[in-house]
């Protein structure tokens, strides 16, 4: 396939209500929405979803749209014929590296008219969704907040929780909810010097610990790992294969959460799950959270081999308060959202309201090759 033309739009839409997680809150998408067209005739879609600030990342969303708009125009006229190809897309950003990868995938899997998933090795398969719910400000509100999405069916629950707001949250969660599948997200608030919590935490026979500690503690977790009986899970510690392998030289995890806008799309991804799945490391799928485009690639990764926890993936409406796919991504009663079966990502994009939702636009054509 042959690049024609590319446009990014950079979308705003509010949350349903504010996300708090150790490291700050987030009130609103700022995604990067990547639109690739080809000579052959084929539209695809991929999305950067860069919190606000140092939220998650130190990728800021106007960074990343920098970086999109150098790179965007070298891309108008080139030729990818395998997936191998994307691999000389270099980025400073991950965000930005997944968004434009994420539509090339998108694209070539029209082409060869198969769903992203049987391009990229995976089984249809209903997806099983994770709630994930924030800090709040008492235990009373975040109760409330999983009773409210535990009648939706979601197939487990994960609370993120940060120092003094940690054993007393998942007391009480146990307390009220009892044995429901549940885990902790710490977002790397804690240190070695907070031991004695995670071992306190072993009582209420969690799934696993995400990400307890800063994303290079690799030793570190891996001491966590030798004195506690919960597993281990890395997120912002597993930023490429590298990292896998020395987590697994070092017995740092049992588990890692890989989200394709953390590691930089589905190449590094698939180097990180089938070295995992080898190395016998369990895995699911995380989210930003993104909205449709990015969730509905994230669907697709989760049909890999090595897959076997809820992923963080969920209806169009659970974080945000719009979303740009036509119809909405949505859950049945079981907390399973079922894999686009169409070619590409599957997805119907609404076009017209990308266009008035934008807040930025540029775009490049071979005949032009320049921003507007």
């Amino acid at each position: 396939m042959k690049i024609k033309a590319i446009t990014m739009y950079g979308i705003r839409i509010p949350f349903q209500e504010p996300f708090r997680i150790s490291s700050g809150v987030a009130r609103n998408t700022n995604s990067i929405i990547v639109k690739v067209v080809t000579e052959e005739g084929y539209t695809g879609y991929g999305e950067a979803a860069p919190m606000d600030g140092n939220f998650y990342s130190q990728t800021t969303p106007a960074q990343c749209w920098e970086m999109l708009q150098v790179e965007c125009p070298k891309l108008i006229g080139q030729k990818f014929s395998q997936p191998e190809e994307f691999a000389k897309l270099v980025l400073a950003s991950p965000f930005a590296r997944a968004a434009i990868e994420t539509a090339l995938w998108d694209c070539l899997a029209q082409e060869r008219k198969l769903p992203l998933y049987g391009l990229l090795g995976g089984e249809r398969r209903k997806i099983d969704c994770g709630l994930a719910v924030g800090i709040y400000d008492t235990i009373d509100e975040l109760l409330a907040v999983i009773a409210r999405y535990l009648e939706r069916g979601y197939g487990r629950v994960k609370i993120k929780i940060q120092p003094g707001w940690d054993l007393e949250p998942v007391r009480e969660v146990r307390r009220a909810f009892g044995d429901i599948p549940l885990f902790v997200d710490a977002n790397a608030a804690y240190s070695l010097a907070d031991l004695d919590v995670f071992q306190k935490l072993d009582e209420f026979d969690l799934m696993m610990y995400e990400q307890p500690f800063a994303a290079g503690a690799l030793e570190e977790h891996a001491e966590l790992s030798q004195k506690v009986k919960t597993p281990v899970c890395l997120d912002e510690g597993v930023a490429d294969l590298a990292d896998a392998k020395k987590v697994v030289e070092l017995g740092s995890a049992k588990i890692v959460n890989i989200k394709l806008q953390r590691v930089g799309g589905f190449g590094p991804a698939l180097e990180i799950q089938r070295f995992c799945y080898k190395e016998g490391i369990d895995l699911w799928c995380g989210s930003m959270p993104e909205l449709g485009v990015g969730q509905g690639a994230g669907l697709h990764l989760a049909t890999l081999p090595g897959f076997v926890y809820p992923s963080d993936l969920g209806p169009s409406l659970r974080f945000f308060k719009d979303d740009l796919l036509n119809p909405f991504l949505e859950m049945d009663r079981r907390g399973q959202i079922e894999v686009p079966t169409g070619f590409g990502l599957g997805l119907e994009i609404n076009q017209e309201k990308i266009e008035r939702l934008a807040n930025a636009k540029a775009c490049w054509h071979k005949s032009t090759i320049k921003a507007s």
